[in-house]
Order: structure tokens, then sequence, then C-alpha cells
């Protein structure tokens, strides 16, 4: 009888561990960038006499807002997306694609949370974080001259 030794092979270029830190660098960004034009916004109105419920819903109603956290969402995207690509070494656009499947995971919630969103922009919650990871991931790709 011979004996033969198996041993586990990672996928090749499949880097868990940049994905999971480009989401976590993807959540600190949007953070502290909500909490800017959440304060930016604020100092821009009149809420003196509100409650926070009523700034709240003002805010929800607020369409410049809404962009500009959609912005910052798609910006932040596509630097994780990038940051993570470069990091792990790749070759291929697997890491991007693992983080773009995390962020379309808090999507998801945040469609729960969330429901009443239009549903171009719930759309864009699950459809964005391919489109805009797999982008990064092309611009990190590029072979430079």
């Amino acid at each position: 009888m011979s004996t033969q030794t198996y041993t586990a092979t990672k996928p090749a270029n499949l880097s868990i561990k940049w994905s999971l830190l480009g989401l976590i660098i993807y959540l600190i960004i949007t953070v502290i960038g909500s909490v800017f034009l959440s304060s930016t916004w604020m100092a821009n109105n009149d809420i003196s006499n509100l409650s926070s419920q009523q700034i709240s819903l003002l805010m929800d109603k607020d369409v410049s807002l809404a962009l500009y956290t959609s912005l910052l969402g798609g910006l932040s995207a596509l630097f994780c997306g990038w940051l993570a690509t470069k990091k792990a070494g790749s070759n291929h656009y697997n890491t991007a694609l693992i983080l773009a499947s995390c962020l379309a995971v808090y999507g998801a919630i945040s469609i729960m949370l969330h429901p009443e969103h239009q549903l171009l922009h719930q759309a864009a919650k699950i459809i964005g974080p391919f489109l805009m990871c797999g982008l990064g991931a092309k611009l990190a790709l590029l072979k430079k001259p």
C-alpha cells in the first residue's frame, strides 16, 4: 500500500483577508462620511425648533442628501475594490467579488431597515457594489506602461 498525503490548497488569488479588510475600511469611510454629511446638512438647515424625529424625517426626504450619501457609498466601494485587489496581489476579480458580495448583503440589510426608499435606490444597494468593486478591481489590474 502506498500512502498519499493530501494538502488543502487555497484557490488561486483568493484573499478573504483583504476582502474583509476592504469591508471594514468601507464601513469606516462611510460612517465618517455620513457623520460629516449629516453635520453639514444640519448646519445649513434651521433645525433649532425641531425634534429628533422631525429632523430624521426631513433628512430622509432631502434629495441632495440622498444623492451625496449614494455618491459616498459608490466612491467608497470603488476605492475599497481597488485597494483589496491591489493589496491581495491578485490578477483576477475574486477578491473584489467577495467584497462586493459582502457589500450586497449589507445593502440587503439596509433595504430591510429602510423599506421606504425608492425602488431604484434599493436596486442600487444590491447591484452597485458589484459594479463599483468590479470597476475598482479593473483599475487595480490595469497594466502600467
